[in-house]
């Protein structure tokens, strides 16, 4: 049996294709998710909700709590961290008390929340496989690891896996490689996330600070919330002010990542400050081109770089990122995927942080592209077949 935790609306919608096989039962601690998975899914869906029964007795290793990317970015509480742990241990054993055996599988969206915790140690309390999925940001591919996500990824440690796959034809590549770069001349699918999508987000939210019989997962105060909006209408003025820069010219290429994430804040010692000043000592004299991620609020980072740009040590730019990298004589990163599509080119790389594809060579980005992502498209429409189904079991041999 595969038991999928579902804890926004996108994932929602994601997830809802795995309805199509018998042995899925979904399980969320949001209203929104309970209600579109009862009347889309046609499985079992258990709502995850506080209950009378205590919790006190439910043991919490709070030093993994403190490292969650809510608690690291201010959003949660660790008091708040520790009482959602909690609370959907307690939920899952009303639900699911003598339902787990080893046989089973429960998949989690990228596993760094407390939500997500609590549920993996919850079913490794029955020997019960866990696999974490994420958004691979290449098109029509999705991360599914035994391990994690990111460098926490079973291939971080042990890239040799991709050796034992099958070969992969460079014609076979080179077409994808084409495609790839057609995709990525387009806006990214985030981009497109609109408005209602947002506001059953949000919903949700509301619902959990009214009620108390939801499980909330974000102790942000309305007005911290209505601070954090204001921030990110600020940010898109100050990229606005990045220049198109003319590429024909001898430059290294630095992307930012945004400052919130959980590449920089878990699964990295550096930072974009400390990232940037590494690169600037390196490349003295040099060009620099810096190009600060679309989806960054930090205004303070941005105040960073602007005033690095203002003293002539970096230029910041707005260009399209792949002819950035295909121009560029080296490309530096911290760990983002933006180094992945630097080797996918053929690129000088410097990696800066500790990176999925750190150990990767050209043959095992091919081996991960093609026969380790999994194919399906988190922004779109898909049909999970019984060979979906295989490669996952497969997956939490590893």
């Amino acid at each position: 049996m595969f038991y999928i935790l579902v804890d926004d609306i996108l994932k929602a919608k994601f997830f809802l294709a795995f309805s199509s096989q018998d042995n899925v039962i979904f399980l969320t601690n949001k209203f929104s998710c309970f209600i579109y998975l009862k009347m889309k899914a046609k499985r079992e869906v258990y709502f995850l909700r506080k209950s009378a029964a205590d919790r006190a007795d439910i043991d919490v290793d709070v030093s993994r709590l403190q490292m969650t990317i809510s608690v690291l970015n201010g959003r949660q509480s660790i008091a708040s961290a520790i009482a959602n742990y909690q609370q959907v241990r307690a939920a899952l054993k009303n639900k699911l008390a003598s339902k787990i055996s080893s046989n089973d599988t429960v998949i989690l969206f990228n596993g760094n929340h407390a939500s997500a915790i609590a549920t993996a140690d919850y079913f490794k309390r029955f020997n019960a496989k866990t696999l974490y999925a994420e958004i691979s940001n290449l098109p029509g591919k999705m991360i599914f690891d035994p391990h994690g996500v990111n460098a926490q990824s079973i291939l971080y440690t042990r890239p040799e896996i991709l050796d034992t796959l099958p070969a992969v034809s460079d014609e076979e590549h080179a077409a994808w490689v084409e495609q790839y770069i057609a995709y990525k001349n387009n806006p990214i699918p985030q981009s497109k996330i609109n408005v209602k999508v947002y506001s059953v987000i949000a919903l949700d939210d509301f619902l959990s600070r009214l009620f108390p019989v939801f499980i909330r997962e974000d102790s942000l105060t309305l007005n911290k919330k209505v601070n954090m909006f204001l921030d990110k209408y600020k940010s898109k003025k100050i990229l606005a002010e990045s220049l198109t820069a003319d590429l024909d010219c001898d430059y290294v290429f630095f992307p930012t990542q945004v400052t919130s994430d959980t590449q920089l804040r878990i699964n990295s010692e550096i930072d974009n400050a400390a990232a940037i000043k590494k690169i600037i000592e390196l490349e003295k004299g040099k060009t620099i081109f810096v190009k600060i991620h679309p989806a960054e609020s930090n205004l303070a980072i941005m105040s960073f770089f602007k005033q690095l740009a203002h003293e002539g040590k970096i230029t910041l730019v707005n260009n399209n990122t792949v002819t950035l990298i295909r121009q560029a004589r080296k490309v530096y990163t911290i760990n983002s995927t933006v180094g992945l599509e630097s080797l996918i080119l053929g690129k000088d790389l410097v990696v800066l942080g500790r990176a999925i594809y750190s150990n990767f060579n050209a043959l095992r980005i091919k081996q991960y592209i093609h026969n380790y992502l999994m194919d399906l498209d988190y922004f779109g429409e898909n049909e999970i077949t019984h060979s979906h189904i295989a490669k996952l079991e497969k997956l939490t041999e590893l």
